[in-house]
């Protein structure tokens, strides 16, 4: 199995893999996240980690950040 692997950085390191569908990446030994299936400019992913890890996508996560300083104003 070969994957296309390397860093990008603007200021924070990104590592960059390349997936093809029902391909998966490890995070530790506890998060997995799978490419399930790629239409047009949409991935989707599946992520299996324990109950315990918030999975959030990036924009509401923003929003929870957003109503909990709300809430301590």
């Amino acid at each position: 199995m070969t994957s296309n692997c390397f860093w990008m950085s603007w200021g924070v390191d990104m590592l960059v893999l390349s997936r093809r569908v029902d391909e998966s990446l490890l995070i530790d030994k506890d998060i997995k996240i799978t490419v399930l299936d790629i239409k047009g400019g949409q991935v989707r992913l599946g992520i299996t980690a324990p109950q315990s890890i918030k999975v959030h996508r990036e924009e509401v996560f923003d929003r929870i950040q957003r109503e909990s300083s709300d809430e301590e104003d």
